[in-house]
Formats: structure tokens, C-alpha cells, sequence
């Protein structure tokens, strides 16, 4: 399966769709990806529903991926709502992605599905970033 990627503006934050196989590669991919569209928007919150198959990817990648990831992010992102629809993937794995983007200074919060993302990431007023 090739990789897509696409993101959409909706209201206050950014809602990006990642297709594609499971890898570290994709995943450092669409991180950086949307990151950068959050800056162009400069929307300071991401849906992210991500299409990925395949296994999770191993922890030391998680953590590596994750922890650039939020370091890119830091002074333009503050809440990142994740949805990830592969029943195959690890929830203690993408737990540890929580955990690990949350210490590095961006709210990160998983969920089951784009409604509860949604509620979630609007009850929130961010002013967006100027950088």
C-alpha cells in the first residue's frame, strides 16, 4: 500500500489522515508532516486518524519517533488527539507514544474514535503560535 497523507483545517484544529504501511519511516513521515501543515495553518491542535497496517513498530522506535516528534512540535503544538484504527497495533505501545510526547511538553491523548477526539480537542481555546 502506498503512503497518503492529507490534512484538513476543521474549526480550531487540524485534522490530518495518514494511509500507508506500518513502519518507522511512515511514522516518522506523517509526524513530521503534520507538524509542519499545524505550522503552516498555524493551528496549535492535530487529529490525527492514522490507517497505518501492519504490527506495531518496535518500542525503541516509539520512543525515538515520538521524542523527536514533540521536540519538533514544542511552541506550536499543545494538544494532539490520535486515533489509530489498527486493531493489530499495541495499545501498550501507543500508550508508551502518549506517555513519551506528554513528557516532552505536548498533551497528547489517545482514543477509540474521531467523535471523542473531536469533543475532546474543542474544549480547548489555544491561541495559535506566531513562529
Amino acid at each position: 500500500m502506498e503512503y497518503q497523507f492529507s490534512a484538513t483545517l476543521r474549526g480550531d484544529y487540524l485534522h490530518v489522515k495518514v494511509l500507508g504501511m506500518n513502519n518507522p519511516a511512515n511514522v516518522r513521515r506523517w509526524a513530521l508532516e503534520a507538524i509542519e501543515a499545524c505550522r503552516w495553518h498555524r493551528c496549535g491542535k492535530l487529529l490525527v486518524e492514522e490507517y497505518l497496517l501492519g504490527e506495531s513498530i518496535a518500542d525503541m522506535d516509539t520512543f525515538m519517533i515520538a521524542t523527536e516528534g514533540a521536540k519538533a512540535a514544542q511552541g506550536h503544538l499543545t494538544h494532539v488527539a490520535y486515533v489509530n484504527t489498527n486493531p493489530e497495533h499495541s495499545k501498550d505501545t501507543l500508550k508508551f507514544a502518549e506517555y513519551v510526547v506528554s513528557l516532552n511538553g505536548v498533551n497528547m491523548r489517545l482514543f477509540d474514535n474521531i467523535q471523542d477526539a473531536d469533543i475532546w480537542l474543542t474544549g480547548f481555546s489555544v491561541r495559535p503560535s506566531v513562529q
